[in-house]
């Protein structure tokens, strides 16, 4: 690196950086996309509630030839009741759904 280079690589890391956050119409700066609103669905309850469930869990008892299986709120199908339980503690809705293939 040259001297010039090094010195303006000094200089523009000496600068301070004003970042400002663009404001909302109410005058509050928007919230990162982490956070939710109260009410809000959180990741893990899927868009169509407990009817996606259902279709899901029929799709697994349909796919391995299962008489029922258990659904957690993330979507995912478990042969075992206990299965189902252990999984949902880990999830921030920890409901399951029990699905009998017809």
């Amino acid at each position: 690196m040259s001297k010039e280079n090094k010195e303006t690589a000094e200089a523009t890391a000496a600068e301070p950086q004003n970042v400002q956050q663009p404001e909302s119409a109410e005058g509050q700066t928007p919230k990162p996309k982490g956070e939710s609103k109260p009410g809000a669905k959180s990741k893990a309850e899927p868009a169509g509630g407990t009817n996606a469930l259902k279709s899901v869990g029929l799709a697994a008892c349909k796919r391995h030839n299962l008489e029922q299986v258990w659904v957690t709120a993330d979507g995912q199908a478990f042969p075992l009741e206990s299965d189902a339980k252990a999984h949902a503690l880990n999830l921030p809705n920890n409901k399951i759904l029990k699905v009998t293939a017809k």
